[in-house]
């Protein structure tokens, strides 16, 4: 589970190498492989990487949105 936790931040920061989020990133693979370790259900983390995106995308969009009328 630590390695794919480590392959899974590995991946999400080898897109603009932001080693700051590696950490993050690590965390949430670790909770992503600790959820299928225990309920032996692929489905269960892909379901909640599909939140935490929706999340994250989300949260992105207020604060632009946020930002933009603030300058209005």
């Amino acid at each position: 589970v630590f390695i794919a936790a480590f392959l899974f931040g590995m991946i999400h920061i080898t897109v603009a190498w932001d080693w700051e989020y590696l950490p993050s990133y690590m965390l949430a693979g670790l909770g992503f492989g600790l959820m299928y370790y225990f309920s032996k259900n692929i489905y269960v983390p892909i379901s909640m990487h599909i939140i935490y995106n929706c999340i994250a995308i989300w949260s992105s969009y207020s604060l632009i949105i946020d930002e933009m009328l603030e300058n209005l």
